[in-house]
């Protein structure tokens, strides 16, 4: 009983601070102004970014899969690309502590006997192979916008980073997870995003400053895989609204692309609710290891 009434409790915090974020971002901007913005917004546009968000999505699914591999735990590449879209759809629709990512851990588990421990290592890895992708690209964009020193500087931080991430990985998960094609895999996943995001962009008639609306956007990104929202909804809008301010940049439309954004991933991971009466069985068992 205590554990449902956490879920519930962590559940109505996740919705409190939602609708807190997004009544400081309109009471800056008018709702009414960011949904003229989207409802003007083209067809065909979003059509294309909604296309690459969903090849960001089966990029991740096979670095995933790849992680697996490395770490002698294989499973079957159609059964993972289909738990993949079932855990999106968990992770917008199950807000509590039991989001997709813990839902794929228990399912491989149980389907494939291997150990729990294994299991989430390689799961969380893969979350963390995500962000460090994401980071550098973040630094990598920021470059063309500050002076030389402070740039030397930043990359000699970020390369720090690159060469500590993979010695603490073998150290303390495995010597055999990361490999050049999991950490390209990682930097596919983030650069068909933001493909996807110059869509959104082109899509709301933004022809200036787009490095620096992407900046953001990846910035906004690393702010919504924090969990205090509903499927990053109000964490996302919010970073525009203050990066926008702080850039100077059109405050209507950079909170218009969070929510375009999410409206994307929102639809994409509505197709994984088909796998709740589709029952996700693998090809074949593994022995316990």
């Amino acid at each position: 009983m205590n554990y449902f009434a956490n879920q519930y409790i962590k559940l109505f915090l996740k919705i409190l601070f939602t609708i807190g974020m997004l009544t400081i971002v309109f009471k800056s901007v008018p709702l009414n102004q960011v949904m003229s913005t989207i409802l003007e917004s083209h067809l065909s546009w979003l059509a294309l970014g909604t296309l690459f968000f969903i090849l960001s999505k089966y990029f991740s699914s096979v670095r995933l899969n790849l992680f697996f591999k490395n770490g002698n735990s294989e499973i079957n590449s159609i059964y993972n690309q289909k738990l993949y879209l079932l855990g999106m759809f968990y992770n917008f629709f199950l807000p509590t502590g039991v989001g997709g990512d813990v839902y794929k851990v228990i399912k491989i588990h149980n389907d494939y006997l291997y150990s729990l421990k294994r299991v989430t290592s390689i799961v969380l890895l893969d979350r963390v192979s995500g962000l460090v992708a994401l980071i550098n690209l973040v630094v990598l964009f920021s470059l063309y916008f500050i002076n030389r020193t402070h740039g030397i500087t930043l990359c000699l931080v970020i390369l720090l980073g690159n060469v500590l991430y993979p010695l603490i990985v073998r150290k303390f998960i495995s010597n055999h997870l990361i490999s050049f094609k999991t950490e390209f895999l990682s930097w596919l996943v983030q650069m068909s995003q933001c493909i996807c995001a110059y869509c959104i962009l082109k899509a709301i008639d933004i022809s200036n400053n787009e490095l620096l609306y992407i900046i953001v956007f990846l910035i906004s990104s690393i702010a919504s895989l924090f969990p205090l929202s509903i499927g990053g909804l109000g964490a996302r809008e919010y970073t525009f609204m203050v990066a926008a301010t702080y850039f100077h940049l059109d405050i209507e439309k950079a909170i218009a692309i969070g929510f375009l954004f999410y409206i994307i991933s929102l639809f994409v991971s509505l197709w994984g609710s088909y796998f709740i009466f589709k029952h996700i069985t693998p090809e074949k068992t593994h022995a316990n290891l």
